[in-house]
């Protein structure tokens, strides 16, 4: 078994609403936004900032076509049109990280043994 620490999952919490923008000028008024270098170590560490973490997630297909890729440096942002794209991204999301960490785990049992 892995000594690593497994990703904790993140959740449909995890998505917020900003109620603060007329729909009219800003109609995607859900967003996730986190640290994912931070909060993910260290599935990201091949990472240098949250924009190359975004750019894993758009190419692995975790960021949905509708979803609206605003990262920073310092956090991963995206925003989605609604709830439900919102939490269907959050599905894709944990699947992706959890699918990283068994292959990381295989990776470090092989490097470093049981």
């Amino acid at each position: 078994m892995s000594r690593l620490r497994m990703v904790e999952p993140f959740t449909n919490k995890d998505v917020v609403y900003i109620p603060a923008y007329p729909e009219e000028e800003c109609p995607e008024n859900w967003f996730f936004s986190v640290d994912m270098l931070t909060r993910c170590e260290p599935l990201f560490d091949h990472c240098e900032d949250n924009y190359d973490v975004e750019d894993v997630l758009i190419k692995a297909g975790v960021v949905g076509t509708d979803d609206t890729p605003d990262s920073e440096t310092g956090e991963m942002v995206i925003n989605f049109p609604n709830q439900e794209a919102g939490e269907k991204f959050i599905t894709r999301l944990n699947a992706f990280l959890n699918l990283k960490y068994k292959q990381l785990a295989r990776a470090f049992d092989l490097e470093c043994g049981p």
